[in-house]
């Protein structure tokens, strides 16, 4: 309410600021200020006054002498003493409320006149304004939405009010006005910024009754406000929760799920949350181990192929493949070795070689090089007495990082050809 009559006084006083330099600047004002021409100044303001809607249009000469006066045309050449004029012929420019002889007070605008050649030569000053009547008032009402009231001492000199007192009315109580039988309303005095005589105030007037309305109305639509929030949030709240909850419950079953090994899993959740997120890493984890899964199974089955293969190919040939581990037991055995020792697999895996096979002590100390030095050690023509007749070539390689070999080729076929 306070910034609003302010802005509606400012509008005003602005105005007349504006109206006041532009009378100031005109060529017979100035002209007629300088030569002291009242006719010539007076029939400029007279129209100019009717026609921007001014009460009061003053003129007056560097010496401080009314040289002609808008709203009454016939005084002029009179002296005048204020102080505001002696401001304005030092070149400031004033705002102020003046009370004049009749009890009335105007809101007035003074800015000194400057010689027409001469920026610099003050030759008189200017002086417009509106009588604070109850035209002003109401026009204040209108711009602010606010009773007004101008006081003088305890009297009421006019007032926005639609119906008709005889004014001055006297102010009994400067807080509280019944203007009409039954309706008190509160008053807020207002300082307007400007410079003014003592004992006049300006102030608002508000219809308590019309607060309290509009309060109630605030309040209930706050109240409105609140439970419809209230009901919102607690909606969201109970959504929020079901959502979290299903989320929950997805989560759980999915990593069930995933505790049985099922990697090819798609966690679907219909929320924008932290479970979403959470929902979509776990599903390129999975995605990934699952690829992982299949690659590592394809590497598996190849690898049992060529164990197969490998393991095939050893049992099938023809020469006689014993491995031992580094303190010389039986890790291999293959099927040759079984023909060629009359012992076989389940009987050999596990046993010390040299124990086993006696014979082959001869070969003990060479395996220690094998094994240490990682060396491999050939013998020609080697013949053993369980086998009468028959001649063999042993050799003995390193296998890394688990012990040796025995490799026992039978040449006794070849050495008949030979000879």
């Amino acid at each position: 309410i306070s910034n609003s009559f302010h802005t509606s006084v400012s509008y005003y006083t602005r105005q007349l600021r504006i109206y006041a330099k532009m009378i100031s600047k005109h060529h017979d004002v100035a002209r007629g200020a300088y030569f002291n021409n009242t006719g010539a100044i007076l029939k400029y303001i007279i129209p100019v006054k009717d026609e921007i809607g001014l009460d009061r249009i003053d003129i007056f000469s560097k010496d401080a002498v009314l040289i002609a006066r808008g709203h009454q045309p016939e005084e002029f050449n009179l002296n005048s003493n204020s102080a505001f004029l002696k401001s304005a012929l030092t070149g400031k420019e004033l705002l102020y409320i003046e009370e004049q002889q009749n009890s009335q007070f105007v809101l007035k605008a003074m800015v000194p006149i400057y010689h027409i050649n001469i920026a610099s030569k003050i030759v008189g000053a200017v002086t417009v304004g509106y009588i604070l009547n109850n035209r002003l008032a109401k026009e204040l009402k209108r711009m602010s939405n606010s009773d007004i009231l101008f006081v003088k001492g305890n009297y009421i000199i006019a007032t926005s009010f639609d119906e008709l007192f005889e004014y001055p009315i006297l102010l009994k109580n400067p807080k509280v006005f019944e203007y009409i039988e039954g309706t008190r309303l509160d008053l807020i005095e207002e300082t307007p910024g400007i410079e003014r005589p003592e004992g006049f105030s300006v102030y608002i007037a508000i219809n308590n009754n019309v607060i309290r309305t509009a309060f109630l109305k605030v309040i209930i639509l706050l109240l409105v406000l609140f439970l419809t929030t209230a009901g919102l949030a607690l909606w969201i709240t109970i959504r929020i929760g079901s959502n979290i909850k299903n989320s929950i419950n997805i989560i759980h079953r999915s990593t069930t799920e995933i505790d049985k090994a099922n990697y090819q899993l798609d966690i679907h959740l219909d929320t924008k949350d932290e479970f979403k997120d959470l929902a979509d890493t776990l599903n390129s984890i999975l995605r990934n181990i699952d690829s992982n899964f299949k690659t590592i199974r394809s590497q598996k089955e190849k690898i049992e192929d060529l164990t197969s293969l490998l393991s095939n190919i050893i049992e099938t040939m023809p020469s006689v493949l014993i491995s031992i581990d580094k303190d010389g037991f039986v890790t291999q055995w293959n099927r040759a070795a079984t023909d060629f020792t009359a012992i076989d697999e389940k009987n050999s895996i596990g046993q010390q070689i040299w124990n086993l096979l006696p014979e082959f002590k001869k070969f003990r100390e060479k395996s220690i090089s094998v094994v240490s030095e990682q060396k491999v050690f050939e013998f020609y023509r080697e013949s053993f007495s369980s086998k009468r007749g028959q001649i063999y070539n042993v050799t003995l390689f390193p296998i890394i990082k688990q012990g040796m070999g025995i490799r026992i080729d039978n040449i006794s076929e070849l050495e008949k050809k030979d000879e």
